[in-house]
């Protein structure tokens, strides 16, 4: 792996920093989404807290495991997504002439 990397070390750093580009959008929306999500849980149950402390309780923790459960999801696909991007990626840069031997 090093010295694939030291013979395509600038395409190497092209997809590594496109990958960064990716994450950060991918936990920006995500960020968002559990915000735009979240809130109006939080509210309901806190007023729900508010007249009743144990429904509050019970419904806030049935929230948060399904929340949960969705984030899994989301990202389980973002995790094979990634790991499909760095697979042709890497199927791709290995197609090039390494640069010493196309300097021959």
């Amino acid at each position: 792996a090093i010295k694939f990397v030291n013979l395509r070390f600038k395409e190497a750093v092209l997809v590594w920093l496109i990958n960064v580009v990716m994450n950060l959008v991918f936990m920006l929306v995500a960020g968002i989404v559990i915000m735009i999500i979240g809130l109006p849980l939080i509210l309901l149950g806190v007023g729900i807290g508010i007249a009743n402390l144990t429904t509050g309780i019970i419904i806030g923790v049935i929230g948060l495991i399904l929340l949960g459960i969705v984030m899994l999801a989301v990202s389980g696909y973002y995790t094979a997504v990634i790991n499909s991007y760095w697979t042709l990626a890497y199927l791709e840069i290995k197609k090039l002439k390494p640069q010493a031997q196309a300097a021959k």
